[in-house]
């Protein structure tokens, strides 16, 4: 883990990454906007310098709020990325125990997604698949936030469906 620096106006400085990224960065953690509120202009050129040397941006969701229903994370190159509901929507933070909410990923990543998994079949009918035959894609811990956090998800389903004004 290392501490990267931040340019003038509070975001990544390019520079810096550029220097810092190598073939044996695996990912870069980013909450976009940050908690200084700044929206990170740069997003997709830092996207760009991390997939060149076969890294990944992880985008952390807290701040989504700012962001949601007006984008689309992937579109600026994010790879993967949790949603923090208690934020978003201010909702309870999960019942006084971990934090709850979904984890969006690109498609080369779903093969590692913790169990279950939303899917949906030929029919229509969406379902949970508890069926993974990855063994990197068990987490003990994760069927254990599910359980305790599951009841505040009935309440956030419908503001995460409702869409966003347009201003």
């Amino acid at each position: 883990m290392e501490t990267l620096k931040s340019n003038a106006e509070g975001g990544i400085d390019l520079d810096a990454l550029t220097r810092q990224v190598d073939e044996e960065t695996a990912a870069l953690m980013l909450t976009n906007p940050s908690t200084i509120g700044v929206f990170e202009s740069q997003i997709a050129k830092i996207a760009e310098i991390l997939h060149a040397k076969g890294a990944l941006l992880y985008m952390d969701g807290a701040n989504m709020n700012a962001l949601v229903g007006k984008a689309r994370p992937g579109d600026f190159g994010v790879d993967v990325m949790h949603l923090n509901l208690h934020k978003t929507f201010s909702t309870p933070h999960g019942g006084g125990g971990p934090g709850s909410g979904p984890v969006a990923c690109k498609a080369f990543l779903e093969p590692f997604l913790p169990t279950p998994v939303l899917v949906q079949n030929e029919n229509g009918a969406k379902g949970w698949n508890y069926d993974r035959h990855n063994p990197l894609a068990g987490c003990a811990h994760f069927t254990e936030t599910w359980e305790c956090s599951f009841a505040h998800w009935p309440t956030y389903l419908p503001m995460v469906r409702r869409p966003a004004p347009d201003d």
